[in-house]
């Protein structure tokens, strides 16, 4: 089970790092292709920050449960 608690943790480590990074591409791409409201086709920042906020969580429940790992039975 300590493999897998391991496992968990780098998958949770990784899938948080990633949400960051496609939030933060999120904002600099919007900040970068700054077009007025009115414009033809607006960039739309939504979904991009959605699938950030998801795999976020996805990585959080995943780090949680590799830092929560198996306990030692308490010695009766």
């Amino acid at each position: 089970m300590k493999v897998l608690s391991k496992v968990s943790l780098a998958i949770g480590i990784v899938a948080v790092l990633a949400a960051a990074g496609i939030m933060v591409w999120g904002v600099l791409d919007v900040w970068g292709n700054m077009q007025p409201k009115n414009s033809i086709n607006p960039i739309n920042p939504y979904p991009t920050l959605w699938l950030g906020f998801a795999i976020g969580i996805i990585g959080g429940f995943f780090t949680g449960l590799g830092l929560a790992g198996p306990r030692k039975a308490a010695a009766a």
